[in-house]
């Protein structure tokens, strides 16, 4: 029995899928600059023309391609009123442990990646920053407000603490990828604990 056929927004999904991955693998291994949509769509057998009818440019590209490969380590137990900012990272800790091994070359060269161009970029560097600080700031009235809650004073204004833990995490994965095993999970987790300090 043949498989139902595909209806054209399921194919468009695909489409987009296939560029999404196509991109994410020569980004990673060649460069967001070095990466022409031409090189993109002859992986996939397309014409550049078929790229653009899928994203209007290059940047919008590379922003789905972002937002397609970024690991996220839900902040949520650190908002939680029964649970103490220690007893929160140490749950943090936990989930940050639990993903390591999703963190792939690829992710960590676009993350890299995605830096550079940004730093290469000024207006679209300028967007993803205004966009990490507003997040950064929302999640620090939830922090300054679980805190409160708590009756817990923070070690930190609530934004410099979040800006110290994206920090922290990604120099650790960082380094965990380079070298496997140069910092023992125990240790990780006493340095994430220890924000709360």
């Amino acid at each position: 029995m043949a498989g139902a056929a595909l209806s054209r927004d399921e194919r468009k999904q695909q489409t987009r899928a296939a560029i999404i991955d196509a991109a994410a693998r020569l980004f990673a291994k060649h460069g967001i600059e070095a990466t022409s949509l031409d090189r993109i769509a002859g992986t996939l057998g397309l014409t550049k023309g078929a790229v653009y009818s899928t994203f209007a440019s290059k940047e919008e590209l590379i922003d789905a391609v972002g937002q397609s490969r970024t690991l996220l380590i839900s902040p949520d137990p650190l908002f939680r009123a029964d649970l103490t900012l220690r007893q929160g990272l140490g749950e943090l800790a936990t989930d940050f442990l639990a993903m390591r091994p999703k963190m792939t070359r690829e992710i960590l060269f676009l993350e890299l990646e995605l830096f550079l161009y940004g730093e290469r970029h000024a207006p679209w560097g300028r967007r993803e920053l205004r966009i990490a600080r507003e997040g950064r700031r929302e999640a620090a009235v939830q922090l300054e407000a679980a805190a409160t809650q708590r009756g817990e004073a923070l070690p930190l204004p609530a934004e410099d603490f979040f800006v110290a833990l994206e920090a922290l995490l990604m120099g650790i994965a960082r380094e965990q990828f380079r070298d496997p095993g140069s910092i023992s999970d125990a240790s990780i987790e006493q340095l994430i604990v220890g924000l709360a300090s």
